[in-house]
């Protein structure tokens, strides 16, 4: 097949061009052929591409070593064969140090084609060659220049850099495109040092690009390279005058790609008349998706050591081999080795040593039947750190497939606090009950006998204690036993003590003791817990009456009425002693054994009247159970029914597990059911923004916050003068305040002065550059100072992330600082921290000032007797039992009720009833179609329908980022019918305003 050539041929005398072309047809070519005479016609013929240069040697007024130096000069890669009529040895040694392919007489052209066709394949070779060596130095190069790049931006510099140093051009520039403007920025220059052009640098810095403008604007407009020989004689090159002015003129530029997406252009620029060679232009293609391949490698590669490194669990990646190929920060908190110690480590480092053995085999098997294996997976295991400890923890495994092989991702949990956990909802719940029967019993028979005895069983099975006693202090301070168990006496120490105490218990039901100088005693006496593991050798240990048990370990907590001492609970003889976990056991008791113990004395003193005041009594227990112990018995239902139901859901039927979480929620419900006749549970309020004044907030705070900061601590206040409101949640804005100065209290152990400071401030433009997402405008500035030990800037850049504290274990969650951050930001504020090592703190909040004046509360008055009506209500209640509920007590109120199970059967229910329908009572999150929603469709059938929402909980549909929304009626569950009939006569007899639709 004939083959296509592009020929220059260097002869003055046409009829010999002619010649050689005629012989390069005879030889299979099919030549495109210029012929030029003049030094300057050659040179002009440069700017085209050619295959192959055909020179005479000897030319009028210059010669082929001249030809050969400007193909030199422009790093042109073109064969050249001289054809002369003679030539020395000299002059073609000549010719071929200068880059020539070979030379061939003039008389020998029957030798042209075999030497064009081996010019040609050499040619080929040795760009494939310098191709392929040129694309090894780029990739390096760009490798190199990306390594710590992650975004174009921060690649630019050094891409540009070792492109030109790698293709040999003088200056470049990179554009980015900005996708707003729909233009092209310049985002970084390079040039050779010996290269300064500053007139077209600063010009190029002020440029933008439209596609299509300029070189950048073409590559962009088109989508690949372009290529200027010389920019001072293009008539689309913007930069034209500044350019010659520095003296540049070759030009070329081509598009980086991410996915088919140009994401920027460069730009490389000569001081010659110069555009890329065929090879170049070659690897142009590659450069540019490498380019974007590298960079979009490294986002992934940033991507996931972030997600790594974000993960809540110890994250270990192991290979097939079983060794440790990458951990992640929380795998070094939970055991203690550094990552860099445990890479190239044996996974089996961090398994006990009784275990290794299986976990090899469990390893392999693993690997040749890999699969994903959620967490825990019903084993309970255990891990090892480094210092030796064991730490009990669930395990999921994940196959990690990559170019290097098979990996395993291992996710390891501590659950060493949900254990503790479990264990304490185990006890506190075994409290619950053991009290919730007391108190039933208590105030069924008004026995407080049969109520001690059982506190005190709860407390020998949760101490683990071989006796115990409850004692009450009588007038004449004498410790009075009214329950005791386990207590085995020596009769033959003293039989006729013994005999007469046991006449006395028969007589009247207890035993006392007159001696208080010993442990008992002093429980007594002091009014604070005593803990003793070492009776015999205790100081405070005054003896024992004659035949009572010895004492190994001790622990006596009073039972008190405010701050009087009423009684004590004591156990003894735990195996191994007691500890501060123990006490705080007893504790929770002797709370409610004082409460019951109040009530019993009440009872003692009004005996006479104990037929008609015996209801109003037990009213009196639970009024006192309510004010007492109303907190801790929703936190401790709130966790026991809760925890109770994920544990059942999460265990899967035929756990042994189930038996016992069963157990413990069955308890709950039946101190719920106890709870709900004894307490009025408090109902959770959606918190509201209100129009504050700071100065308010923080006077009326300012004695409770002297009363948490220690004495040697100076509290001084500064408000601000004229201070301006913000719309904020006083609850929240209260404690952002008392965290701040927690915070400030602890960093002055040795004590200090704490300042609080209120004023108004303008924040401008400069400074809302300084600090990022902060707006310009007026703000209250409230700032709280402390003279403590201050802050590094390692510390500081890290002071609000969650669960990030400089305290010791065991002193603080690391939430506190995180909370203010999170009740700032979401009131539309800003907070900043300003500290060095040894120069105090100060914390300054933002919040923007508004000209909005308070509203005033109005206090609500309810009427004596429940309310009644007979307007028509539609009820909306996907659950059943609260639908029927809530039917029943508004019909017995008088209401006609619409009953619908959810969005869809209301619309139906509203189609379908022909008078009006005054009230629409909605639950908020129901299947398919919120509450919301169905508000908003059935305004159109009934305008004049006003919304009730209820809720045991708010989503979006009426809340915004913990925000009711405004005008909207909301009724919490859990609701007391009595609550439920007042708040529909409020909803229905409020004026309706004229606003939107917001709910009702």
């Amino acid at each position: 097949m004939p083959t296509p050539l592009r020929v220059l041929i260097l002869e003055d005398l046409p009829a010999v061009a002619e010649l050689l072309v005629a012989e390069l047809r005879r030889a299979g070519f099919v030549p495109d052929w210029q012929r030029v005479a003049t030094e300057s016609e050659y040179l002009a013929s440069l700017q085209s591409p050619f295959d192959l240069i055909l020179a005479e040697y000897r030319l009028p007024g210059w010669n082929a070593i001249q030809a050969l130096r400007h193909v030199r000069e422009r790093g042109m890669d073109i064969p050249v064969i001289i054809v002369t009529a003679t030539l020395s040895v000299e002059e073609a040694v000549e010719c071929m140090k200068r880059g020539a392919t070979d030379y061939l007489l003039k008389d020998r052209l029957a030798h042209l084609g075999p030497a064009v066709a081996h010019a040609l394949e050499d040619q080929e070779l040795r760009v494939r060659l310098k191709r392929a060596e040129l694309h090894k130095v780029v990739e390096r190069a760009m490798a190199w220049a990306v390594a710590e790049a992650t975004t174009l931006d921060e690649a630019g510099q050094k891409l540009l850099q070792v492109l030109c140093e790698s293709l040999f051009w003088e200056w470049s520039a990179l554009w980015r495109v900005d996708t707003h403007a729909n233009v092209l920025r310049c985002l970084a220059i390079w040039h050779d040092p010996l290269v300064q052009c500053p007139e077209f640098e600063a010009i190029t810095r002020q440029f933008t690009f439209a596609p299509g403008v300029g070189l950048p604007g073409r590559v962009w407009a088109s989508g690949g390279p372009a290529s200027i020989p010389d920019v001072v004689q293009d008539t689309n090159f913007p930069r034209a005058p500044f350019a010659a002015k520095d003296g540049l003129h070759g030009a070329f530029a081509f598009p980086i790609l991410l996915g088919g997406q140009i994401l920027g252009v460069m730009e490389f620029f000569s001081r010659e008349i110069r555009q890329p060679n065929d090879s170049m232009r070659a690897l142009i293609p590659c450069i540019s998706n490498r380019i974007g391949d590298h960079l979009e490698r490294k986002r992934a590669e940033e991507k996931f050591r972030k997600l790594f490194e974000l993960a809540p669990d110890a994250l270990v990646i192991a290979n097939q081999y079983g060794k440790i190929i990458m951990a992640n920060t929380q795998t070094e908190q939970l055991f203690g080795y550094a990552c860099e110690e445990l890479v190239g480590q044996p996974v089996e480092v961090l398994v006990p040593e009784r275990f290794r053995s299986k976990h090899a085999h469990h390893r392999t098997s693993f690997f040749a039947n890999p699969h994903v294996r959620p967490m825990g997976s019903g084993l309970e295991l255990c891990a090892r750190r480094k210092d030796g400890g064991e730490v009990p923890v669930e395990i999921s495994l994940s196959p990690l497939e990559t170019e290097d092989g098979l990996f395993v991702t291992a996710a390891i949990r501590d659950i060493s606090e949900r254990r503790r956990t479990e264990e304490a909802l185990r006890v506190k719940t075994e409290q619950l009950q053991t009290v919730s029967e007391s108190m039933l019993a208590f105030l069924e028979s008004g026995n407080w006998k049969e109520a001690s005895a059982r506190l005190l069983r709860s407390a020998l099975d949760q101490t683990a204690s071989e006796y115990g006693f409850i004692g009450v202090v009588t007038e004449e301070r004498v410790l009075r036993i009214l329950a005791h168990e386990g207590i085995v006496w020596d009769t033959s120490v003293n039989q006729e003590f013994y005999e007469q105490a046991l006449n006395r218990y028969r007589d009247v039901g207890y035993l006392e003791f007159t001696n208080l100088e010993n442990l008992f005693g002093k429980v007594i006496t002091s009014g604070e817990p005593v803990l003793s593991n070492d009776p015999s050798t205790d100081p405070r240990s005054g003896g024992l009456p004659p035949g009572h048990p010895p004492l190994r370990h001790f622990l006596g907590i009073p039972i008190r009425k405010g701050s009087a001492v009423v009684g004590m609970i004591g156990v003894a003889n735990r195996a191994g002693g007691y500890t501060r976990a123990e006490q705080a056991k007893i504790e929770i008791l002797t709370g409610a054994a004082g409460i019951l113990y109040d009530s019993y004395r009440r009872q003692q003193h009004e005996r006479e009247l104990e037929a008609q005041f015996l209801q109003a009594q037990k009213m009196e227990a639970v009024g006192h159970l309510a004010g007492g112990i109303a907190h801790d018995f929703n936190n401790l239902l709130t966790v026991i029914m809760g925890y109770s139901g994920m544990l059942l859901q999460a265990l899967p039927p035929g756990d042994p597990q189930r038996v016992h979480v069963e157990l413990i929620k069955k308890a709950g419900e039946r101190t719920a059911g106890l709870a709900r006749q004894l307490l009025a549970f408090s109902r959770k309020q959606v918190l509201q923004p209100r129009i504050l004044d700071v100065n308010e907030v923080v006077s009326s705070m300012s004695p409770m916050l002297q009363r948490l900061i220690r004495e040697d601590i100076a509290l001084r206040t500064v408000p601000g003068m004229g201070l301006g409101r913000v719309k904020a949640d006083p609850g929240q804005l209260e404690q952002v305040i008392m965290n701040l100065v927690l915070n400030a209290r602890d960093a002055m152990p040795r004590g200090g002065r704490l300042t609080i400071e209120t004023s108004n401030v303008e924040l401008d433009a400069a400074y809302a550059r300084r600090h990022v997402s902060v707006t310009p405008g007026p703000y209250v500035m409230l700032a709280v100072s402390d003279t403590g030990v201050g802050m590094d800037a390692e510390t500081e850049a890290r002071i609000f992330e969650p669960f990030f504290t400089t305290k010791e274990q065991g002193k603080g969650t690391g939430l506190g600082l995180s909370t203010v951050y999170g009740i700032v930001k979401q009131s539309g504020g800003s907070v900043w921290v300003y500290s060095e090592p040894g120069e105090g703190t100060t914390f300054k909040i933002y919040l923007p000032r508004v000209t909005e004046e308070p509203e005033g509360d109005v206090p609500v008055q309810e009427p004596a007797e429940l309310p009644r009506g007979a307007e028509t209500i539609l009820l909306i209640e996907d659950e059943a039992m609260v639908r029927e509920l809530a039917s029943t007590v508004l019909e017995a109120a008088g209401y006609e009720v619409l009953q619908a199970e959810n969005g869809s059967e209301a619309l139906r229910v509203c189609q379908e009833h022909a008078g009006p329908i005054h009230l629409m009572v909605t639950d908020v999150v129901m299947p398919e179609m919120s509450g919301r929603e169905a508000a908003d469709r059935l305004a159109s059938l009934q305008p004049g329908m006003k919304v009730l929402f209820l809720s045991g909980y708010t989503d979006n549909a009426i809340v915004h980022h913990g925000i009711l929304d405004p005008d909207t009626a909301f009724l919490q569950k859990p609701f007391t019918p009595d609550a439920l009939t007042r708040k529909v006569r409020q909803v229905l007899d409020a004026p309706r305003r004229d606003t939107k639709r917001t709910g009702g």
